[in-house]
């Protein structure tokens, strides 16, 4: 975790716009240049991560067999619709619930990067390349390393409530600087829980997912 946030999530998850904005200083201002080049850090987190994964767990291969993301067999019992719409609702109701007792509005509890919002409004490549970054490849990365991983690996060691409970603050954590940090580790127990349930990665980046669509959608019409 600790080569995971210093190689790859500090560098270019959270501070790869400003990187680019010091490479290509002549390009700055082209908002489908920051969009595209937002894909491109996000890809570039997600193969370095895939890549640390791998190299590091080959030898525990046999333990890590919850790495399963399974979009088939739908409907049936403890499967990733049903369970994917349920948890939905919840992260939504957790939500307005803080929102009402700290008096914060739905994006201060979970705020879209104001860089993120800014794109989606300028041009419709910008747009897609955006909703892609922060609603595609971003919930792969988070749900990959924090439920995959984490939360798998705890898992095996100690109880699982309190894996939950220890990767969903790892979660909330690693998001620097975003206000509503206990919301946060909450969505993240939510996440856990589902992943638990189902035992398929699809079901937390469906929710992960869906969430992020719904914050970065209201962040630009309200």
């Amino acid at each position: 975790m600790v080569i995971y946030w210093g190689g790859f999530h500090m560098p270019l998850g959270l501070g790869g716009l400003v990187i680019v904005a010091n490479l290509f200083p002549q390009h700055v201002s082209d908002p489908q240049f920051q969009a595209m080049s937002q894909v491109v850090l996000q890809l570039m987190e997600l193969a370095g991560t895939a890549w640390l994964m791998k190299s590091t767990l080959q030898p525990l291969k046999s333990q890590f067999e919850l790495f399963n993301v399974s979009f088939s067999k739908a409907f049936q019992d403890r499967d990733w619709i049903p369970a994917s719409a349920l948890g939905l609702l919840v992260v939504l109701l957790i939500v307005m619930a803080s929102a009402s007792i700290t008096h914060l509005s739905l994006l201060q509890v979970k705020e879209a990067p104001s860089a993120l919002t800014g794109l989606v409004t300028s041009t419709p490549v910008a747009c897609s390349a955006t909703y892609l970054a922060f609603c595609v490849v971003t919930p792969v990365i988070e749900e990959y390393v924090y439920r995959g991983f984490l939360l798998a690996s705890l898992a095996s060691h100690i109880r699982w409530p309190f894996a939950i409970i220890v990767s969903s603050l790892m979660f909330a954590i690693s998001h620097l600087g975003a206000s509503g940090l206990p919301s946060l580790f909450m969505i993240g127990c939510v996440l856990g829980l589902a992943y638990t349930w189902t035992g398929n990665l699809a079901t937390s980046f469906v929710i992960h997912g869906l969430y992020n669509a719904i914050v970065l959608t209201r962040s630009v019409v309200f």
